[in-house]
Parts: C-alpha cells; structure tokens; sequence
C-alpha cells in the first residue's frame, strides 16, 4: 500500500494540520471565516492553507465550506468517530482493560500472589504511560 500524503506530516505543516483536523472533526462543511475565526487567524492565512490543502487532494469544496474528501489519518493517529485520535491511547485502554481484568480475577479467587500483584503494576504502569503520552500528542495537534 502506498504512503499516504500524511504519513510523515512533512508535507503539512503546523497550521495546516490543525486546520486539516478541524475540517475532518466539523460535522459540517466549514468555510474559510469559521476555520479563521475558530483558530484564531487571519482569514488570508486560513484560505492559503485551505489552498494547499486542495493541492494535496486532502478536501473538496461544498457549497459555502470545504470536507475531508478521504479521511487519512497522520502518522501514529487513527481516525474515529471524525475525531483524530493518537493510537497510544487506544493501546492503553488495552492495558487499562488487562489491569481491570486482572482485579475481576483477584476478586474472584478471593486471593492475591506475586504474580497478580506484578500484573496490576505492569498494566496499570503501562495504562498510564501510554495515556498520559496519547494525551500530550492529541494536545499538540491543538497548541
């Protein structure tokens, strides 16, 4: 399967990845003084960025506004639900399930063993590692 234009983030920039995310995360199709207006730009800059976004082939013209034309996810992000979701975070909510697991099996045998006590360290560690790290990429996009 080829790269997809947004692989790398090399070919966009700051601004117009969050612009890119802001049009893939509206339900409807957004024009260039909303995009400007919401981030805080100068609708000059919004429309050069929507321009290159064009280029790119990322979004179409709708009426008044402009849509993700094929939702592609940045590298290390997965989109879902038109919300661009840092993959680290849903890699610890399978931590987070394994840590609950293992409590629903401690709570059921009614006894705990080093192994049990090592297995809650381990997934509940790793839950809020990759949380933590899955919550400062969603919040770069954004700064």
């Amino acid at each position: 399967m080829g790269e997809s234009k947004l692989d790398s983030g090399e070919e966009l920039g700051h601004l117009t990845l969050k612009i890119y995310v802001a049009i893939l995360e509206s339900r409807e199709p957004v024009g260039v003084r909303d995009i400007a207006r919401n981030l805080d730009i100068p609708v000059s800059t919004a429309h050069y960025h929507i321009r290159k976004l064009e280029e790119l082939d990322l979004i179409k013209p709708v009426g008044l506004g402009y849509k993700i034309k094929n939702p592609t996810p940045i590298e290390g992000y997965m989109i879902i639900a038109r919300r661009m979701i840092p993959k680290l975070l849903i890699y610890s909510f399978f931590f987070l399930g394994a840590f609950l697991g293992e409590l629903l099996i401690i709570a059921y045998r009614k006894w705990l063993n080093v192994d049990s006590i090592l297995a809650l360290i381990i997934s509940f560690t790793a839950f809020i590692a990759l949380f933590y790290e899955g919550v400062k990429l969603r919040a770069k996009i954004w700064k």
